[in-house]
């Protein structure tokens, strides 16, 4: 990505038609931000990873790189 992009990142969850609440958190909140609906933001140059956490503790991990 670049700084002052966003982008919706899709979380498929299984089986169809689940509604589990997502938590979504990122590891450097300087280099992207996420809300809770998976919209990420770059901010500055860097890489974060942006976790995602169901209620039932099912985990999935994204690696992005902000570029200047």
């Amino acid at each position: 990505m670049k700084k002052g992009e966003s982008q919706t990142l899709a979380l498929t969850l299984s089986p169809q038609g689940s509604t589990a609440k997502v938590k979504w958190k990122s590891s450097n909140k300087k280099v992207v931000k996420v809300n809770q609906k998976g919209r990420v933001t770059a901010l500055k140059a860097g890489t974060a990873v942006i976790q995602c956490q169901t209620a039932s503790g099912i985990k999935a991990r994204f690696t992005i790189t902000v570029t200047k």
